[in-house]
């Protein structure tokens, strides 16, 4: 796999105008992931992985405009390309970076589909070594939601700064509270064992110390 050809036809992508299409690129990575998982790994293959992830998320911070949902849209593409030679440490690596495309309300229903099961995937325990991240990761979403979630007895002054929200500031918000349930929703789907501990997890979280 060629990481730098790669890299840079990636970044073509989303130059103005743009002087690549994703297809190509994605069709590059494609025939890697194929040999990667059709096999025994190869160590150098393994390596171009690596490097081409560091190249990636170069591109997301410093060439990806993150307000737009054709762009992340894009990029996103090329994530879920990766799914199956991903491991899970680096998909929750990725998801800080990846806030502004949970909070995007015009990604396409397809694409959001997909990244909540890209970022789900990480919860499974059953597939990686480092259960504990995953169970960190877990609590992590867990909180982020409850933090996020609509408070019943919410004060006067929480009410006037939500009438004074933007329409978008307030769909993006929306769409983040969504996109966390669904992924958690997608973990109970898969791992239905983990319902007794989401349910721990989550009366300690909004227990009032």
């Amino acid at each position: 796999m060629d990481v730098a050809d790669i890299a840079a036809r990636l970044r073509a992508v989303f130059e103005n105008p743009p002087r690549a299409a994703i297809s190509d690129v994605i069709a590059l990575i494609t025939v890697s992931v194929r040999e990667q998982i059709g096999g025994s790994p190869s160590p150098s293959i393994t390596e171009s992985f690596v490097a081409l992830e560091k190249e990636l998320l170069n591109i997301y911070e410093h060439s990806v405009d993150h307000n737009l949902a054709a762009h992340l849209e894009a990029f996103l593409s090329v994530l879920f390309t990766l799914k199956q030679v991903l491991p899970a440490s680096s998909v929750i690596s990725w998801f800080d970076h990846l806030r502004p495309a949970l909070r995007q309300p015009s990604l396409l229903p397809e694409t959001k589909r997909n990244l909540q099961s890209l970022l789900a995937c990480a919860l499974d325990e059953s597939t990686h070594a480092a259960e504990s991240r995953s169970r960190d990761f877990r609590r992590r979403l867990l909180q982020l939601h409850i933090v996020d979630a609509p408070a019943s007895g919410a004060s006067a002054e929480d009410i006037v700064e939500e009438v004074n929200q933007h329409s978008s500031e307030k769909l993006m918000h929306s769409t983040w509270r969504e996109n966390l349930e669904s992924i958690l929703e997608l973990d109970l789907t898969t791992s239905p064992d983990v319902r007794t501990t989401i349910l721990q997890v989550s009366a300690w979280l909004s227990y009032d110390f």
